[in-house]
C-alpha cells in the first residue's frame, strides 16, 4: 500500500514539474517582451531577454531532434534508394519491366546500399537541423526536418 502511494506522488511530483517547465517555457518569452522595448531601439538583444527565451530553444532543439531524426532517415533513405536504384538497373543489366530477377536483385541491393546509408547521413542531418534552426526557431517545420530551409 506505501509503494502505491509513494508512485501516486512520484507521479504528481513528476506532473508538476512538467508543468512548470512548460508554463516557463512559455511565459518567460512574453514577460521578457517589455525589456525588449526598451533595447529594440538600440537594436540589441537583452541579456534578459536572451536568458528568458532559453527554456524556449531548449524545448525547441529537444523537439527538433526527436522528430527531426526518424524524419529525417525516411526522407534520407528514400533519397538514396531512388538515386541507387537506376545505377544499379544499368550495372546489372535489368531487362525493361518484364525482368523480376533483375528488378528483384537491383532492389535488394539498393536496401542493403541505402538503409545504412540514410541511417547515418539522416541521423547526423537531423541532429544538426534540429540544433541549427531548433534554438533559432522552435517548433517550425524545419526545425524537425519536415519542410527544408530556403
Amino acid at each position: 500500500m506505501s509503494r502505491s502511494i509513494a508512485n501516486g506522488n512520484y507521479m504528481k511530483i513528476k506532473l508538476l514539474f512538467l508543468t512548470s517547465t512548460l508554463l516557463t517555457s512559455f511565459v518567460t518569452p512574453v514577460c521578457a517582451q517589455e525589456y525588449d522595448a526598451e533595447v529594440a531601439k538600440s537594436g540589441q538583444k537583452s541579456l534578459v531577454s536572451r536568458i528568458a527565451k532559453a527554456p524556449l530553444a531548449a524545448a525547441g532543439i529537444v523537439t527538433g531532434v526527436t522528430v527531426g531524426i526518424p524524419v529525417k532517415i525516411a526522407k534520407d533513405t528514400a533519397y538514396y534508394s531512388k538515386k541507387m536504384k537506376p545505377s544499379l538497373d544499368d550495372g546489372i543489366n535489368v531487362q525493361g519491366k518484364n525482368d523480376m530477377i533483375g528488378h528483384a536483385m537491383s532492389g535488394g541491393l539498393t536496401a542493403v546500399w541505402a538503409l545504412p546509408t540514410g541511417l547515418i547521413n539522416g541521423t547526423i542531418h537531423g541532429v544538426q537541423r534540429g540544433v541549427d534552426v531548433g534554438s533559432k526557431r522552435p517548433f517550425s517545420k524545419e526545425s524537425m526536418s519536415i519542410k527544408d530551409p530556403l
